[in-house]
């Protein structure tokens, strides 16, 4: 099943859904502002010119002091009300709707990815996924922004201007039409190609962004094999093609409104003075008229040509936030279904039922079937590929079934949420990995609740206490990037001490004690053997070490069960296990 809950499939749609959702009403408010901040700024000192020629020309002498004060007391009130109208445009805006209307997007956005399932991180990298929520957050608010704010504002100020020409002559509001239309026209001819070069240019940066953030994620390793030059020689070609994308997408917006730049500016205000000049020649015009007229031709062309310079900017924005929208918002492969209810595990029995699978063209598991009783222990063996880890990544649900279905005490996990099914699971993965946070958040992730005596009690099952206090700052220790701080298995018991506090009725081992040495191991051994003990236990197993208690061994091969019993059992049958085991060194499989 695939389904996209309720995002919309394009930004658009996405923005237009969520308007109220995260900014409320006040993106009217900023509109009200943007009018009166704008339109005052741009529009209203041509009036105040008009009224200041038309006095003086009324005037002469000492009158006309006289009758220009009452202009100027205007103009003070007025312009001071402007200046509180344009602070409080982007009070309201800063405040109530860019920073607030990001964090709510970029929360929302992460939300819906971490419901993606593997394969959606399998086939992207962590900094691209970053990047794109970062374009689609922004987005928001430069859409905001050009609608409500520029776009608005110029609506209401041409109405303004309109008004006042027309009553001079319509001859002028004519020319300024014409004007301010061959601007607007050009630029929506040349959007499309602004839309397509900006895309691109997004494209590119978020690859990037996800090529170098891989590499730093992964600095341990490129430092042990010295691969710094390499790893900058390999993001070479995709900065050339980032540099590229970009420098076609800076030209195409530059051609975007330069043209309509030079028509308003040059042809447009040359027309409208030639105009002006036979207007007052033959007494259609005075003064004061011309005056206010190449006022608001000025007021105009400084309005129109920050609209195409702000939406020059914000298709560029437009275009990464739908290029990144696209790409992020992805299908959910795996859903709960409508009204599922949480899992309550009263046994603990897990069976698996006529299980297929396949990942792309390739069958991993084929028509698979075996049960696991309540609280027995169960051990997982066989050769790389054999769909050891693809069996636990669909008893966690990370996955969904090709055909069959798996069971928990008779309940179809595909029936019950997600969050339940993986909470009554305890899960230690084969590579472990920590927060860059204390020791003590990161054991205490298996159980938010947990006192500090629970945490320090895990810690000591896992055998993780000795040296946790031999660190500087014990349990507050900051592990580091991944827990580069840590060996790996002191990582690794940290791990285990998350899933002893967690304390859910399944517990499921992929490669839990590959990390440890011998002496610790046998430790680790016997906690298990509490931790297990009364609980279901499935254990992946290259270290066939681990298996020799197990209540029963599963061998797969191509998918399929082949061989079933003890570790007694399976070595006097002389079969693949046997030969598994003999195959050991140090206690591993040879691969």
């Amino acid at each position: 099943m695939l389904r996209m809950l309720n995002f919309p499939q394009t930004v658009l749609g996405f923005y237009a859904k969520n308007l109220y959702k995260y900014a409320k009403c006040w993106p009217w408010l900023y509109m009200f502002f943007s009018v009166f901040d704008t339109a005052g700024f741009t529009i209203i000192p041509a009036f105040f010119i008009k009224m200041t020629v038309a006095a003086l020309e009324g005037s002469s002498g000492p009158d006309a002091f006289a009758a220009i004060l009452p202009v100027a007391v205007m103009y003070v009130i007025a312009r001071s009300a402007l200046v509180i109208g344009g602070v409080m445009r982007w009070v309201v805006f800063d405040s109530r709707i860019r920073y607030h209307s990001y964090n709510a997007i970029s929360r929302d956005l992460y939300d819906y990815v971490f419901k993606q399932s593997l394969e959606f991180y399998s086939n992207s990298m962590p900094g691209k996924i970053n990047s794109q929520i970062d374009g689609v957050a922004n987005g928001f608010w430069g859409v905001v922004r050009m609608i409500f704010g520029n776009f608005s504002a110029v609506i209401v100020a041409f109405i303004l201007s309109a008004g006042g020409l027309f009553s001079v002559g319509w001859q002028y509001l004519v020319v300024i039409f014409l004007g301010a239309a061959g601007r607007i026209i050009w630029g929506a001819y040349r959007v499309k190609s602004v839309l397509k070069a900006s895309a691109n240019s997004a494209r590119k940066l978020n690859h990037l962004h996800g090529r170098l953030l891989d590499a730093l994620s992964n600095f341990l390793v490129v430092k042990s094999f010295a691969r710094d030059k390499y790893e900058q020689e390999s993001v070479a070609p995709d900065r050339r093609e980032y540099e590229h994308t970009a420098r076609i997408g800076h030209f195409t917006s530059r051609w975007y409104w330069a043209p309509g730049n030079f028509w308003v500016s040059v042809v447009g205000m040359t027309c409208l003075i030639l105009l002006s000049g036979y207007m007052y020649a033959n007494g259609q015009s005075s003064l004061a008229d011309v005056s206010f007229v190449l006022s608001v031709y000025i007021g105009i062309d400084t309005i129109t040509f920050n609209l195409i310079v702000e939406s020059r900017d914000f298709f560029e924005m437009w275009g990464k936030s739908a290029g990144s929208y696209a790409g992020l918002i992805a299908p959910l492969r795996v859903v709960d279904k409508p009204g599922a209810n949480k899992l309550k595990v009263k046994r603990g029995v897990i069976t698996f039922k006529n299980v297929s699978f396949r990942y792309g063209r390739k069958n991993v598991l084929n028509n698979l079937s075996f049960k696991i009783a309540a609280g027995e222990r169960v051990g997982i063996v066989g050769m790389s590929g054999a769909g050891k880890t693809t069996l636990v990544n669909l008893l966690m649900r990370f996955y969904d079934v090709g055909r069959g279905g798996i069971y928990i005490d008779g309940t179809d996990i595909r029936d019950v949420t997600q969050e339940s099914l993986r909470e009554q699971i305890a899960f230690i993965p084969q590579d472990t990995t920590m927060f860059n946070r204390t020791i003590r958040e990161n054991i205490a992730y298996g159980n938010m609740n947990a006192s500090d005596k629970e945490i320090k009690q895990a810690a000591h099952n896992a055998s993780a206490d000795k040296f946790i206090n031999s660190t500087p700052k014990k349990y507050d220790t900051i592990v580091g990037d991944r827990g580069i701080k840590l060996s790996g298995g002191q990582r690794q018991r940290i791990s285990i001490a998350r899933a002893f506090l967690k304390n859910a009725p399944i517990l499921i081992l992929d490669e839990a004690t590959s990390a440890l040495d011998s002496e610790t191991e046998s430790v680790i051994q016997e906690a298990f053997g509490k931790l297990s003990s009364g609980r279901t236990t499935l254990v992946i197993a290259h270290r066939l070490s681990t298996l020799r208690n197990m209540d029963r061994i599963i061998v797969l091969d191509k998918g399929q069960i082949v061989e079933t019993g003890t570790h007694k059992a399976l070595l006097r049958r002389n079969g693949i296990y046997s030969h598994l085991w003999k195959m050991q060194s140090g206690g591993f499989i040879s691969e």
